[in-house]
């Protein structure tokens, strides 16, 4: 009987494309020993959240207006009057899903905020390697990553407020795992009697994360941008530049068109800014998403394309109560 010393992992031609984005979403520290993939990890916490955020180019750091702002702009949770909670599936490249969950609840003190995030992957072919040089399968093996977010928005004045977010990290891949932690500062400004809100927002200052002997910074990121409300606060334009520690500039437009106070309509568009371009295509950049309000609660969904490697579907449902 032939004794296994050591793991490996037998990748046929998709699951190498499903290991690239892993090393692009999930970026644990030991695949960068293997690949020498980015100078990050963690860089998943730079998925947008939310179908309503994601169909409008993810251009929400000056909207800020439902319980999703805990992860864009916690400073957003100070305008929210009503508790309320977002719960969103998303199917991602290659098998790759992520599901959040958000709620926010106003106080007397300000609004506190909670958002869980997973984000997991589960077929991996597992395969043992002996010293023999045979191989035997051995079922399969998943990798994930959850969030913990604990966020607080306050007023200061009528028209300015601040936010802090504390985040707990985990990463998985198959029986090893990592931690970090980070902050998110934010602030938000509305001009009195101005359609005009201006929002900023550091992201994802924190610990670094050790896989096995190796340590990686988290991706810092730095927003700012600002919306106008127009037609009775019918129609949302918004403009955000973001810079990630990790990559160019990104520049975000997006738009919000609501009918008869039950539909809305959303198109977004994102772009890398000092580069050569989005390098998946012109349409990559696209994003697009409906919505639907019946009462209280709002069902809502969202699409964005990425060239050839096809197209992601954001579903989310929320409400106030």
């Amino acid at each position: 009987m032939h004794n296994p010393v050591k793991k490996v992992v037998k990748w046929s031609s998709g699951q190498v494309v499903k290991c690239l984005l892993l090393i692009h979403l999930l970026t644990y520290s030991l695949t960068h020993c293997l690949f020498g993939a980015g100078t990050t990890s963690a860089t998943f916490l730079k998925i947008g959240i939310g179908a309503r955020p994601a169909g409008m180019g993810e251009a929400f750091v000056a909207v800020a207006d439902n319980a999703d702002t805990i992860v864009y702009n916690p400073a957003g949770l100070a305008a929210i009057e009503m508790r309320e909670f977002s719960a969103m599936h998303l199917e991602y490249l290659q098998s790759i899903k992520y599901d959040t969950l958000s709620y926010a609840h106003p106080f007397s003190f300000g609004t506190m905020g909670i958002s869980l995030g997973y984000l997991y992957m589960n077929d991996l072919k597992r395969t043992l390697y002996y010293e023999e040089e045979i191989y035997s399968e051995n079922g399969n093996f998943g990798a994930c990553d959850r969030t913990l977010n604990i966020g607080f928005g306050k007023n200061f004045g009528k028209n300015r407020s601040f936010g802090l977010n504390l985040r707990l990290i985990r990463e998985t891949l198959d029986d090893i795992s990592a931690s970090a932690y980070s902050a998110d500062l934010g602030f938000l400004y509305r001009p009195p009697g101005s359609p005009l809100s201006i929002g900023m927002a550091l992201q994802n200052v924190g610990t670094t994360i050790k896989f096995v002997e190796v340590s990686e910074k988290l991706p810092v990121v730095f927003k700012v941008g600002a919306a106008v409300r127009l037609i009775d606060e019918k129609l949302i334009i918004a403009f955000e530049l973001c810079k990630p520690s990790d990559n160019y500039p990104e520049l975000k437009i997006g738009s919000e068109l609501k009918m008869f106070d039950i539909f809305s309509a959303r198109l977004g568009y994102r772009y890398r800014t000092w580069a050569t371009g989005n390098e998946l295509g012109t349409l990559s950049g696209l994003t697009a998403g409906l919505g639907i309000k019946i009462y209280e609660y709002n069902i809502d969904y969202a699409f964005i394309p990425y060239g050839d490697l096809g197209g992601t579907h954001r579903f989310s449902i929320g409400g106030k109560f």
